[in-house]
């Protein structure tokens, strides 16, 4: 189930997160692939996440259990 959408400000950070957490963005932020590990893949979290990097603002779902 979704719950509140989160909106973080990136300033020159690079945050990794789930790919099912992403809404959109605005600004000069950007987007790629990051290599989760085994360790993620058989904690249920899956082998990649998604990695935001640059200046601006991200918008993400909080998943609610």
């Amino acid at each position: 189930m979704i719950g509140d959408a989160l909106a973080l400000e990136l300033k020159g950070q690079e945050i990794c997160f789930q790919p099912g957490a992403y809404i959109a963005h605005a600004g000069k932020v950007n987007i790629g692939v990051h290599w989760a590990g085994l360790s993620s893949w058989l904690a249920g979290e899956g082998l990649l996440k998604l990695k935001l990097s640059g200046n601006g603002l991200v918008f993400l779902a909080h998943m609610e259990d």
